[in-house]
């Protein structure tokens, strides 16, 4: 089950709430996921994200990761 998942993203204006839902078969207990939200996603002023809250366009550097999953 390695490598990427497919899914679906939605998203609340209301609340400024996005949702990703995985399409298709997981494995918690056997597998680790890391979630990459990428600076190339922006707000409606065209702004990317800031994930390391410096204010600067720092690239990839900005991407926000989670892990989820199975613990090694």
């Amino acid at each position: 089950m390695s490598g990427p998942v497919q899914g679906n993203v939605s998203y609340l204006p209301s609340t400024k709430t996005a949702t990703f839902t995985i399409v298709g078969p997981m494995d918690v207990a056997g597998e680790v996921y890391t979630v990459v939200v990428s600076h190339a996603v922006t707000n409606g002023d065209g702004l990317g994200l800031d994930g390391n809250f410096n204010g600067l366009d720092d690239g990839a550097s900005d991407d926000f990761t989670f892990a989820f999953g199975a613990i090694a």
